[in-house]
């Protein structure tokens, strides 16, 4: 696994900073899941050095998948899936108290747009503050890509400082 972090502005005492891993090895590849491990090593590398903070995973594709599997974490808060592969119900992972934010093409033929929407949707039934929005373009985020990097980028900050802020108010 390969991870680059660059620290965040900080003000009231929170700052972000920005993980992006690469997986060791390509594919899924079944009950291997194999990118769920190079995750998993981050979220405990990022906590052993800075102690117990919220985290948001954002992640295209199979990345959104991994978000998703990784969502039953206790410090994930924020997950984005953006134009996710979620084949078996990945949605399933969300959890009560987390912010969920889905970001899908509208002509994605590469994954079910509506399939996404439709777990959203059972998410938010289960009390996961969760939303779907269809994007212009399909699975690459190509078409109005600045859209797609704005709303993910406002919707993370915003919801882990609200994460952060209601652990640090205590």
């Amino acid at each position: 696994m390969r991870a680059s972090a660059s620290d965040g502005e900080h003000a009231s005492g929170f700052s972000v900073a920005v993980v992006r891993v690469s997986y060791e090895v390509r594919g899924w590849n079944g009950a291997a899941r194999s990118p769920v491990a190079d995750v998993e090593n981050s979220l405990q590398a990022i906590q052993a050095k800075v102690g117990p903070v919220p985290v948001a995973l954002v992640g295209h594709s199979m990345g959104g998948r991994v978000a998703a599997v990784l969502a039953q974490r206790p410090e994930v808060a924020v997950v984005v899936g953006l134009a996710p592969w979620w084949p078996d119900d990945e949605a399933r992972h969300l959890r009560a108290g987390q912010s969920v934010l889905v970001l899908h093409g509208r002509g994605d033929r590469v994954v079910d747009p509506e399939s996404t929407r439709r777990q959203v949707l059972a998410a938010r039934g289960r009390g996961v503050a969760a939303d779907w929005v269809g994007m212009p373009g399909g699975h690459g985020m190509v078409s109005n890509f600045r859209s797609w990097h704005a709303l993910t980028a406002d919707f993370v900050v915003s919801r882990l400082f609200e994460a952060w802020n209601a652990k640090h108010s205590m």
